[in-house]
């Protein structure tokens, strides 16, 4: 008995599945690409539940006959190519002829389709590679597929599917890489009934802000270069614009999506030292370059693609970068429309021009004393803040050194962390940074940001618990257009936002604030909703109890005190509530709150 055999087409068609449908967006990928192939100028997807349950692509394209309907399931069934050779020639965005064949193996899928010469269309059922139904009917010029129960038959492949909200991203992810290189193609996307997008034919900006929003617009700097090698066009953003996350950078080639690591690290060198280490900038690159120098056949999703002359491009890239980087500078900063400059001629100059009147103090000694200073350390009389400070100084150090028993009870905290007890009734800032108090055995220096920082963070972590979300309601909502993607982000995080005080409306991709947090300012709800959103989607946190820590770690660090002057009070009430805290000694981001300085050392220091 032979060891070897053949699979039958079934469970080849499903390991080939494996490969090319890994999600309900590699369905949908792979239609909306041959709706594209087939020459349509619109097409819609309709979905249900991310996919899971529905997935329907309908497109204008030139539709099929009944033979080639069938023949379209078959698997290596394609008109994209004929020979070898053509793999190396390859304009159009599918050409192995497994997508069909790999989707049916895993769904029951139905299309319907005509060609636009023809009176009447097929119709063909299939489940699990097996066809149930053909027929002849009536239906419109083109294509329509409808998917359902993706993965029915592989149980294992749909029990690890994610949650729809993650699955609905994936799929928004494919339709941005197939849309924006072709603006040409008007496109809807419909999600549980709610449109989601309707893009219209246009140019590449304008495709580019009906997917990120209008305001993308002023973020971005048009880029051009042509060569024998490559042609490239597109856009970047400016220094200023650049994000800690990523979601708006995209390299195409001859109008297909691709990753090409040595691309982006070219790329993100052409900005160094323009801005942080941790940011990265938003670009939309079309690559155009001869078929025959690039090979897409290495990967089954076909977004790798290897590079004949890829140094060269490279080095072409980075200088069509930097002078598009370079021309932005300059014309930002001279932008003569801001600012009006007005020149004076020599006629409106006065004739009569006095020289100014020169004061010298022969007798003035910069190291002298100066007779109205009560300091023998210099010529400059203090002014009212230093004299106040001055004089803080003093009481402060009066107190401090006081006799503890003389403090009030409730002047005096203990400190587990350190094991001294705290004299809150003695505080002066230094630097605009640290609050100074003593102890019993010392001097206290400590960080108010993150003392601020560690306190904000306990006290939204017990909204979480306690279900209770103190919130300040804005006579005027605060406002901005966002993405498909940034409403995505806040429906995942919104119900920890809500309990921190957040209350947010999305309308029309148009978010508005109308309650935030009430330790928050109203100049940084919006800086701070977008900070969680660009850390969220880059570290995609998906259990709540660490959602919710993370939500808190964020918000709590926006809100905290910046460097700032505090009065003794405030000062009073950060120590009091510090100490109350589980964990003082550090911040949520790991850092020291405070440091103590023994009188020992103090002494040791000044010889006494």
């Amino acid at each position: 008995m032979s060891l070897i055999q053949l699979l039958p087409d079934s469970v080849a068609n499903q390991i080939a599945a494996g490969e090319v449908v890994q999600r309900p967006a590699s369905v949908v990928k792979e239609l909306v690409e041959n709706a594209f192939d087939a020459g349509a100028t619109q097409v819609t997807v309709v979905l249900k539940f991310a996919g899971k349950s529905l997935i329907q692509v309908i497109d204008n394209g030139c539709g099929m006959s009944e033979t080639d309907a069938r023949m379209a399931f078959e698997r290596h069934a394609t008109s994209k190519i004929r020979q070898a050779t053509d793999l190396f020639n390859i304009r159009t965005m599918g050409f192995r002829g497994e997508a069909l064949a790999s989707i049916a193996a895993v769904a029951q899928v139905e299309l319907q389709t005509k060609l636009h010469d023809h009176e009447v269309g097929v119709s063909i059922a299939i489940a699990g590679s097996k066809i149930d139904s053909q027929n002849t009917i009536h239906c419109a010029s083109g294509s329509q597929f409808l998917v359902k129960n993706l993965f029915f038959n592989i149980p294992a492949r749909r029990k690890f599917l994610k949650k729809d909200s993650t699955e609905f991203k994936h799929i928004l992810d494919e339709i941005q890489r197939i849309a924006i290189p072709h603006p040409e193609l008007a496109l809807k996307l419909v999600h549980n009934d709610e449109e989601i997008y309707n893009l219209q034919q246009g140019n590449s900006l304008q495709r580019i802000q009906s997917i990120f929003g209008k305001s993308i617009g002023k973020e971005l700097v048009p880029i051009s270069s042509q060569s024998p090698l490559v042609k490239i066009d597109g856009f970047i953003g400016t220094p200023e614009s650049a994000k800690k996350s990523t979601g708006q950078q995209f390299f195409f080639v001859n109008g297909r999506f691709l990753k090409h690591p040595y691309f982006y690290k070219t790329l993100l060198n052409t900005y160094k030292d323009l801005i942080s280490p941790d940011a990265i900038p938003s670009f939309f690159i079309f690559l155009e370059v001869d078929t025959e120098t690039i090979d897409i056949n290495i990967h089954p999703t076909k977004t790798e693609v290897k590079f004949e002359n890829e140094q060269a491009i490279a080095q072409i890239l980075g200088a069509t970068v930097r002078e598009s980087i370079g021309k932005f500078n300059f014309t930002s900063s001279m932008n003569f429309d801001e600012v009006p400059i007005h020149f004076a001629t020599s006629q409106q100059l006065p004739n009569d021009v006095a020289l100014p009147n020169i004061h010298i103090d022969p007798e003035y000694n910069p190291f002298g004393q100066q007779k109205n200073s009560s300091s023998g350390f210099g010529t400059r009389k203090l002014d009212q803040t230093h004299q106040n400070q001055h004089a803080d100084w003093s009481a402060f150090m009066a107190a401090s050194m006081s006799n503890a028993p003389s403090l009030p009870t409730q002047e005096r905290l203990f400190d587990a962390a350190s094991g001294h007890s705290v004299h809150t009734s003695a505080m002066m800032q230094v630097n605009l940074k640290y609050i100074v108090t003593a102890t019993e055995k010392g001097l206290m220096l400590i960080h108010q940001r993150r003392a601020h920082h560690r306190i904000l963070f306990e006290q939204y972590l017990q909204n979480f618990t306690q279900h209770k979300a103190p919130a300040q309601h804005l006579v005027f909502p605060i406002s901005k257009p966002i993405s498909e993607n940034y409403a995505l982000m806040i429906q995942e995080i919104k119900a920890e936002l809500e309990l921190l005080g957040f209350i947010l409306e999305i309308d029309n991709q148009q978010l508005n604030i109308q309650a935030m947090p009430e330790h928050l300012k109203e100049s940084q709800a919006m800086d701070s909703l977008d900070s969680m959103v660009e850390d969220f989607a880059q570290f995609n946190v998906n259990l709540e109890y660490e959602r919710q820590k993370y939500v808190a770690k964020k918000l709590s660090y926006n809100a905290s005190v910046g460097y700032r002057s505090l009065e003794v009070r405030e000062m009073q009430q950060i120590v009091a509530d510090l100490f109350l805290c589980s964990e003082p000694a550090y911040c949520p981001r790991g850092k020291r709150i405070f440091t103590l300085i023994n009188f020992s050392e103090i002494e040791y220091k000044l010889q006494l």
